[in-house]
């Protein structure tokens, strides 16, 4: 983790997000897969470049 890049991670994160139902359109479980339940669900650290864009729609603080 501490070598990925923090940039790359945040459009990763940012992309799945904001094209969510084209995640559930592709599987139905998608429709799980929201900011909410990633940040609830971590069961380890967020990568920085995911903090970042959780903390920016107001997921995280």
């Amino acid at each position: 983790m501490a070598d990925f890049p923090e940039d790359l991670a945040y459009r990763i994160v940012k992309a799945v997000h904001e094209h969510h139902q084209e995640l559930v359109a592709v599987h139905p479980a998608g429709k799980y897969t929201t900011p909410e339940n990633t940040v609830r669900a971590a069961i380890t650290p967020l990568h920085p470049g995911a903090e970042k864009y959780f903390k920016e729609i107001g997921v995280l603080k």
